[in-house]
């Protein structure tokens, strides 16, 4: 049976076990393996499995240094318990210094998906140790304590050389600076967003010209409908909106179509109850709008538009019908003014119909991309999947109604045509 006195020490060193085996294992977890910075859902999901294992590991942590209060009044001073809180302390301290090297060029996205996850931010872990009491416990210097070292059992030495190991190496401040960085860095984007809405919502609104309707007719979409599959991809522009100019690139928007409301209901109804108040004989596209995701009739989307282009993924119906649930799961999503591809609480156009086509696990079919830097955060432009197309197996050429806004006139375009439409400009005035 273990001593009352020694059963502290007990729990210590099986914390410090358990840390370990769960260090070893976050190591080789594949999630930190990616080099494209491109993260499947199994890897996500075998990620979250670890971290609610590091969640009660520090529930279990934070408690025993809260069990070893070392002060019964201010004078009376608790030696043993105050060494082993300190312990705890810096134990903490570095089991968070572990994690951030961990975390390395995947950091960015490892916060987000824990923040959007767990609704607070990696932050709030080591927000913990910056208690009046603890940094004023962990800034007393070891040799201050070695003043009593008579007073304290000598089982708990090493505690004390231990400390002196972590104050030579003096790897918190470089924890402490990085916590600090993204904690900014969050409150930067939130404010960020706001004012992104209010800018592009406003610029969303202006037109450069007075016309009521748009290139694309109806006949367009009653050829198309001939051959529409239900995962084809569309990519689509209108002329003469403010919105033109802030987006670089000709094409500016994608999306994805659905169906009939028939092969929704087959397929989705039972876990999406909201498809009911469709139209039974209309066919449906999903996108990112200004708003949200929504889903809209395929006439009131593509007479909205002046060009038009389909492509289709030659995928297993298995993978389609994973790619469509994603798409709809992401309905009503708010869209994302800061066009952050790694957050999963707003989306934009392209991201939307990327994230649905992204691997669920290791040898899953997908769509491969290449994130571009677009003003502060990655993206993926609609423009590059035009130049996907030429070089991936897995996609392939539908229609491309093209338009010549001067003389009014819509046609269906060759293949040739719609690759060379990325060299048009991004100004309607500038097109022929």
């Amino acid at each position: 049976m273990i001593k009352k006195d020694d059963s502290i020490l007990e729990e210590i060193r099986n914390l410090e076990l358990r840390y370990e085996k769960l260090n070893k294992k976050f190591k080789k977890l594949n999630i930190l393996k990616t080099k494209k910075y491109y993260y499947n859902e199994k890897d996500k999901s075998d990620f979250l499995f670890l971290w609610e294992k590091y969640i009660d590991f520090f529930k279990k942590l934070k408690k025993l240094i809260k069990q070893n209060k070392y002060r019964r009044f201010f004078f009376i001073i608790n030696y043993e318990k105050m060494v082993i809180r300190r312990y705890l302390l810096i134990f903490y301290i570095n089991c968070l210094i572990d994690l951030v090297n961990n975390f390395w060029k995947h950091e960015e996205f490892l916060r987000i998906l824990l923040s959007e996850k767990y609704r607070f931010d990696f932050n709030r872990i080591a927000n913990y140790i910056y208690k009046p009491n603890f940094i004023n416990l962990l800034n007393t210097p070891v040799i201050f304590i070695k003043i009593f070292k008579e007073k304290i059992d000598k089982k708990y030495y090493f505690m004390l050389i231990k400390e002196q190991k972590h104050i030579l190496e003096n790897k918190r401040v470089l924890t402490d600076y990085r916590n600090f960085y993204y904690y900014i860095k969050k409150i930067f984007y939130k404010v960020l967003f706001f004012f992104s809405e209010k800018i592009w919502k406003f610029i969303s609104k202006i037109k450069f010209s007075t016309r009521k309707k748009w290139l694309i007719k109806k006949k367009n979409i009653e050829e198309y409908l001939k051959i529409a599959k239900p995962w084809d991809i569309f990519l689509s522009r209108w002329n003469w909106e403010a919105s033109n100019i802030a987006i670089p690139w000709f094409w500016k928007h994608m999306s994805m179509y659905l169906w009939t409301w028939k092969f929704l209901k087959k397929q989705f109804l039972e876990k999406y109850s909201f498809l009911k108040v469709m139209d039974n004989n209309s066919h449906y596209i999903i996108e990112a709008t200004w708003e949200w995701v929504e889903i809209s009739k395929i006439e009131d989307f593509i007479s909205h538009n002046d060009y038009l282009w389909i492509s289709r993924t030659i995928f297993s119906d298995d993978k389609i019908n994973r790619s469509l649930e994603k798409a709809i799961w992401y309905f009503w999503t708010p869209y994302d003014f800061i066009f952050n591809f790694y957050s999963n609480t707003n989306v934009i156009c392209s991201e939307l119909v990327l994230k649905s086509y992204s691997k669920d696990f290791k040898n899953d079919e997908w769509l491969s991309i290449k994130l571009e830097k677009f003003r502060l955060s990655l993206i993926y432009p609609p423009n590059n999947f035009v130049k996907k197309i030429k070089l991936d197996k897995k996609l392939k050429f539908v229609m491309f109604i093209d338009s010549i806004e001067k003389t009014w006139k819509n046609f269906i375009s060759d293949e040739k045509e719609f690759y060379n439409s990325t060299k048009r400009s991004r100004f309607s005035l500038m097109l022929k």
